[in-house]
């Protein structure tokens, strides 16, 4: 994919949180899955890497483009669920 000149900065500087803001059709879904490509590529360890995004349709193209199942992509409402079943599973211990 051809990148413009913000997307680029986006990606390069993936090395810090950061959150992806922009109006529909503008390539945020391809800017995320080239900030993983990038952090995979730079040695980070993919079961390291949490990607959240707001729709499942947002979701599948991420989990299609990055094909790396180590990787966690999911939406608001699975990470929601996932941390709050952690949290309940420390408060059993």
């Amino acid at each position: 994919m051809n990148f413009d000149t913000e997307q680029i900065e986006v990606i390069e500087n993936i090395h810090s949180n950061m959150i992806v803001l922009a109006g529909a059709g503008i390539g945020k879904t391809s800017v995320i899955s080239g900030c993983i490509r990038k952090l995979l590529e730079d040695g980070e360890r993919p079961d390291n890497i949490y990607c959240v995004t707001v729709t499942n349709r947002a979701k599948n193209e991420l989990v299609e483009r990055i094909s790396n199942k180590q990787v966690w992509v999911g939406t608001l409402h699975n990470a929601s669920a996932r941390k709050h079943s952690e949290f309940i599973h420390v408060q059993k211990q």
